[in-house]
């Protein structure tokens, strides 16, 4: 189920890290599987991230010194993930107002 609900927010879980730093495609899979000890593809992986570069919420570094692809949050990708967290935790107000009752 923590895979499920980790694989429905990946884009917000992607940009949360690259909020931290520059990562690699690789890097990303590592730290979702020593965070959540859950392993996402690379297709779904680069499936996500292609949505948000073409979003123009992340941005690609190509380092022509190796093959690595370094993909960082942008301006938008952050007021982005500041809008969705928002989101969520709304919606989590209102469905533990709602069991409650």
């Amino acid at each position: 189920m923590r895979a499920d609900i980790i694989k429905s927010i990946l884009d917000l879980v992607v940009l949360h890290l690259l909020t931290k730093e520059e990562l690699c495609g690789n890097e990303i899979i590592s730290k979702l599987k020593s965070k959540f000890n859950i392993y996402i593809s690379p297709s779904m992986l680069y499936g996500t991230l292609n949505k948000l570069k073409e979003m123009n919420l992340v941005r690609l570094k190509e380092n022509g010194e190796t093959i690595k692809k370094k993909f960082s949050i942008t301006d938008e990708g952050m007021n982005y993930k500041r809008e969705k967290l928002r989101h969520y935790f709304t919606f989590g107000e209102i469905l533990e107002g709602w069991f409650r009752t």
